[in-house]
C-alpha cells in the first residue's frame, strides 16, 4: 500500500478515534453534571418533605397558625422545585411520581385544618380527624421515603457514570499509547528502515562504490525512491565506465603523442600531464599532479616563461621557443600555451604543449639553404637568359646594318623589340626577390619607355602616357602580355603618326573583379584604312597579338572611331581550362 494512503488512513482513524473519545468524555461529563443536579434536587425534595412532615406533627400537636402557613409555604416551594428542573430521570422513582403523590397532601391537610377549626368535638369529628392525621402522616411519610429513594438512586447512578468516566480517562491514554506505538512501529518498519538503507547505500556510492544497490520490493513511495536510487546508480556506473574508458583512450592518445602535454590551473598547479612530461621530470604522474609550475619546470624562473604564463592566464594564446638540455644534447623546444576560458569569460587555467623542433629547425635550415642556392641559380639563369637575348638583339642589330632594304631593316627592328621585351621580363625577375612573379605595372612603364626611346627617323612625334596600377603577374602571363603590349605600342608609333604627324598614345593597366586585368593601348593618330579587319589581317604583329591573347585565355576588342584603340582583358591568377577568344570590332 502506498505510504500516502497508509498515513492518510492513520490520520483519519486517529481523528475519528479522538473525536469519538472526546464525544464520549463530553457526554459522560454532561451525564455526571445532570445526575449531580438531580441528586441535589432529590436531596432538596427529601429535606423539604421531611420538613413538611415535622410541620404536620407540629400542627397536629399545637394547631398553630404559624405551622399551617409554613407547611403551605414549604409545599409551594416543593412543588416549584419539582416543576423546574432538567429532563426526566430514568430512575425507578421519578419526579413525576413525587409530583402526583404530592397532589394529595393539600387536600388532606385542608381537611385536617377544617376539622381542627370547626370547633366540634364529637366522636365522629375526632374519628375523622384521626383518620385525616393518620392518612396525612402516612402519605407524607411515603413521599419522604420516595424522595430519599430518588436521592439514593440519583447518587447511585452518578457513581456509576463517574466510574465510567474514570475508566474512560484511564483507558483512552492507554489506547492512544498503543496506537502511537503501532504507528511508530509502522513508521520505523515502512519508512525509517528503508530510508536508512538508502542513506547507507548513498554513503557507499559517494565513497566510489557504484555497484551498491537497495533492491527494495516495497510498493510504496520509499520503494519507488529506492528503485530510483538503483536506476541512478546504474546510470552513474554506466556513465562512469564510459568516462573512464574515454579517459583511458584519451590518456593512451596523449601518452603516445611525440609532444609534452600538460594542463595548469589558475594557481599554476599541474592538473594533467602525459607520459612525456613524466619522463622529462623523471617522476610518476601522481608526484607531479598538484605541484606548482615553478617546482618542476626549470624554465619557470625565466622572465619570458613567466610573462607567457601570465599572458595565458589573462586569456591570450602565446608561443615561445627556448633551448633545453635533453639526454646530453641541446634541444630547441616550442611551447604553446592556450587559455582555458569558461563560459562566463573567466580563465580557469591553460593547456601547455612542448614540441621538440630541433629536427624541424635543422630541416628548415637545410631547406632555406637549398632555397637560397636555387634562388641564386634562378637569378643567374634569368641573368644569362637576359644576356643571351641581348646578344641576339645585338646580333640582329649588327646584321641589320648590312641590309640596304628599309622594309627588311624594319622587320629586324621589330624582332629586336620583341626580343628586348622578353629580355626585360628576365631583367625584372633578376632584380626581384620573387622569381615566380613580376610587378607588371613597373614592367609596362619600362617597356613603353624603351619602345619610346627606340622610335625615330621619319616618324611623327607622339607623346606617350602610362597609367598602370601595381599588380603581380607570373612569368607565364607576363611574357605574352608584354609581347602584346610591344606589338600594339609599336604599331601606334609606326602607323598612327605618318608624315611627321603629332599626337598622343595612352597605355592603361588596371585590375577588376579580383582576378581580372585590363591592358588598353589607344592613340589619336590616323587610324586604320577603310575596310581593315584586325581579325583577318596578314600583319604578323596583329596575328601575334591574337595568338598571344589565345595563350592568355583573354579577349580582345578594337575600336577606331578616333585613332586606334585595342583592349585586352585576361586573368591574372590562372588560365581557364577552355580558351575562348572574343574579338569585338567596331568600325566607324
Amino acid at each position: 500500500m502506498p505510504l500516502s494512503k497508509l498515513f492518510t488512513g492513520l490520520v483519519v482513524l486517529a481523528a475519528v478515534f479522538g473525536l469519538t473519545a472526546l464525544a464520549v468524555l463530553g457526554f459522560t461529563a454532561r451525564e455526571v453534571d445532570r445526575l449531580g443536579a438531580e441528586q441535589l434536587r432529590a436531596h432538596q425534595v427529601a429535606r423539604d418533605v421531611s420538613s413538611m412532615l415535622a410541620l404536620t406533627h407540629e400542627y397536629i400537636l399545637h394547631g398553630e397558625e404559624r405551622a399551617e402557613q409554613q407547611w403551605r409555604k414549604r409545599y409551594a416551594t416543593l412543588m416549584q422545585s419539582l416543576d423546574v428542573g432538567g429532563p426526566a430521570s430514568d430512575s425507578r422513582v421519578t419526579r413525576a411520581d413525587l409530583h402526583d403523590a404530592l397532589q394529595v397532601l393539600p387536600e388532606l391537610f385542608n381537611g385536617l385544618v377544617g376539622v381542627s377549626t370547626s370547633g366540634q368535638r364529637d366522636l365522629l369529628t375526632r374519628k375523622r380527624s384521626e383518620l385525616l392525621v393518620d392518612r396525612l402522616l402516612t402519605e407524607t411519610q411515603a413521599i419522604s421515603e420516595a424522595a430519599f429513594q430518588w436521592e439514593s438512586q440519583a447518587t447511585e447512578a452518578r457513581a456509576v457514570i463517574e466510574r465510567r468516566l474514570i475508566t474512560a480517562a484511564i483507558s483512552l491514554p492507554a489506547l492512544l499509547s498503543l496506537a502511537f506505538t503501532g504507528a511508530a512501529w509502522l513508521l520505523a518498519r515502512r519508512v525509517l528502515k528503508p530510508i536508512g538503507a538508502i542513506q547507507n547505500a548513498t554513503a557507499i556510492a559517494a565513497a566510489g562504490n557504484l555497484a551498491v544497490r537497495c533492491n527494495s520490493s516495497a510498493r510504496d513511495e520509499v520503494g519507488d525512491l529506492a528503485r530510483g536510487f538503483d536506476h541512478m546508480a546504474n546510470e552513474l556506473q554506466s556513465r562512469t565506465q564510459s568516462i573512464q574508458a574515454a579517459e583511458a583512450f584519451l590518456r593512451n592518445i596523449t601518452d603516445n603523442l611525440p609532444v609534452r602535454i600538460a594542463y595548469v590551473d589558475s594557481e599554476l598547479r599541474y592538473r594533467f600531464v602525459n607520459r612525456r612530461h613524466c619522463e622529462r621530470f623523471s617522476c610518476a604522474r601522481e608526484e607531479i599532479i598538484g605541484r606548482t609550475f615553478s617546482e618542476f619546470d626549470g624554465q619557470a624562473a625565466d622572465p619570458k616563461v613567466e610573462s607567457q604564463a601570465a599572458a595565458a592566464l589573462a586569456g591570450e594564446k602565446s608561443t615561445l621557443e627556448f633551448t633545453e638540455a635533453i639526454i646530453g644534447r641541446s634541444a630547441c623546444i616550442e611551447r604553446s600555451l592556450v587559455p582555458d576560458v569558461a563560459a562566463d569569460g573567466t580563465v580557469k587555467g591553460f593547456f601547455s604543449t612542448d614540441v621538440d623542433i630541433t629536427e624541424r629547425r635543422r630541416q628548415r635550415a637545410e631547406v632555406e639553404r637549398a632555397l637560397e642556392e636555387k634562388e641564386v641559380l634562378l637569378s643567374e639563369v634569368h641573368h644569362r637568359v637576359k644576356n643571351n637575348l641581348q646578344v641576339i638583339s645585338s646580333l640582329l642589330q649588327l646584321q641589320s646594318r648590312t641590309i640596304e632594304s628599309p622594309e627588311t631593316r624594319e622587320l629586324f627592328a621589330d624582332s629586336q623589340n620583341r626580343i628586348r621585351s622578353m629580355a626585360l621580363i628576365h631583367e625584372k625577375l633578376y632584380q626581384s626577390h620573387d622569381f615566380a612573379q613580376v610587378d607588371f605595372a613597373d614592367y609596362v612603364q619600362s617597356l613603353v619607355r624603351m619602345l619610346e626611346a627606340s622610335q625615330g627617323g621619319g616618324r611623327g612625334s607622339a607623346s606617350i602616357q602610362v597609367r598602370a596600377v601595381p599588380m603581380a603577374i607570373d612569368i607565364d602571363r607576363a611574357i605574352p602580355a608584354g609581347l602584346i603590349l610591344n606589338e600594339l605600342v609599336s604599331n601606334c608609333f609606326k602607323h598612327g603618326f605618318p608624315d611627321g604627324r603629332t599626337g598622343h598614345i595612352d597605355v592603361t593597366l588596371h585590375a577588376h573583379n579580383g582576378d581580372q586585368a585590363t591592358l588598353a593601348v589607344k592613340d589619336d593618330g590616323a587610324g586604320v584604312p577603310t575596310g581593315f579587319d584586325p581579325a583577318s589581317t596578314d600583319s604578323l604583329g596583329l596575328q601575334l597579338v591574337h595568338m598571344l591573347a589565345d595563350q592568355l585565355g583573354g579577349s580582345l576588342s578594337f575600336e577606331h572611331a578616333r585613332g586606334f584603340s585595342c583592349e585586352l582583358v585576361f586573368a591574372t591568377r590562372k588560365l581557364p581550362s577552355k580558351v575562348s577568344r572574343q574579338r569585338d570590332w567596331q568600325p566607324s
